[in-house]
């Protein structure tokens, strides 16, 4: 991409968990938070190039990951926890993703943008 200079953008997609304990999450929510730190690192180093580095970060999301993950008590739990009381579609997060990837984004680098239907401003 660098040596293309035309600019760019590269989204990954983090978690809410990246900066929040979740029970018997230690693996995932520490692979997340170093997604994070590496955006941060990346889009600061790579700004000058006119590239942008985000992420975004979802809530549980009706997949097919999220079904089997999140069953039974501790999927309603989990909802009751949620302001939005549900879990987020694939589209909610696609949008996210397509928002980032456009230009009317080009001044936002470095961010972790969350998707979660309010779960972490309590």
């Amino acid at each position: 991409m660098i040596k293309q200079g035309k600019g760019g953008k590269i989204v990954c997609v983090t978690s809410q968990a990246d900066f929040i304990a979740i029970n018997k999450h230690v693996g995932y929510t520490m692979s997340k938070a170093a997604l994070v730190g590496m955006i941060k690192v990346c889009a600061l180093e790579w700004a000058e190039y006119g590239r942008n580095l985000n992420g975004v970060a979802p809530t549980v999301v009706n997949t097919y990951m999220g079904d089997k993950a999140w069953q039974g008590k501790v999927k309603t739990d989990m909802i009751e926890a949620i302001p939005a009381h549900r879990f987020a579609e694939p589209d909610e997060i696609a949008a996210a993703i397509l928002f980032l990837s456009c230009d009317e984004s080009n001044m936002i680098t470095g961010e972790d943008l969350v998707v979660d239907g309010g779960f972490t401003i309590k």
